[in-house]
């Protein structure tokens, strides 16, 4: 019988809540999604002005709902749903650092911890020719990033053309 209770309490003491759950949620405009992936293209060493270059790497990322992939064989992603876009600036060469990266629309600013752009796109198909849905640039805010291990963190905090975007994401982010 004592081994009957221990079983009970360790299932019944082992579920949790998942009401309170908000990983890998955003809200955008009122309305709430989840961003269900996301991925990572290093795109280079940045270059001043003058066309030197200075020790920080462009990274962009993508966190996006599930309706949305990415094809590796023709570079691209196809599908309808949510996503947001990022372009960040890192000292490490292929991946992100931990850090707050804050938004900045000064032309050419590519320093440390720098969001030099994004875009939100919902319920946005990018499968056709002319690509369908709602899209805001990204002109304020932060992003906190944590890494632990391939576990990247997301905490998102910004302002869009006529709104907000906030969410957290936590997973692993795809290299392509």
């Amino acid at each position: 019988m004592l081994s009957w209770i221990f079983v009970v309490t360790l299932f019944f003491g082992s579920c949790s809540d998942d009401s309170d759950d908000n990983t890998n949620t955003a809200t955008f405009n009122g309305e709430s999604f989840s961003l269900d992936k996301g991925f990572l293209e290093p795109a280079g060493l940045n270059y001043d002005s003058d066309g030197e270059p200075i020790e920080t790497y462009a990274i962009d990322v993508y966190l996006m709902s599930a309706t949305v992939e990415y094809n590796s064989s023709v570079d691209e992603f196809s599908g309808e749903g949510n996503l947001i876009a990022l372009d960040l600036n890192t000292s490490e060469e292929n991946e992100l650092a931990s850090g707050t990266y804050t938004y900045s629309d000064e032309k050419g600013l590519r320093d440390e911890f720098v969001l030099s752009g994004g875009e939100v796109y919902i319920n946005y198909d990018v499968s056709v020719e002319a690509p369908k849905g709602e899209e805001e640039s990204i002109t304020g805010g932060t992003i906190e990033v944590s890494i632990n291990g391939d576990e990247i963190t997301f905490l998102i905090d910004l302002t869009t053309e006529s709104s907000t975007f906030t969410g957290t994401y936590t997973g692993t982010l795809q290299s392509i």
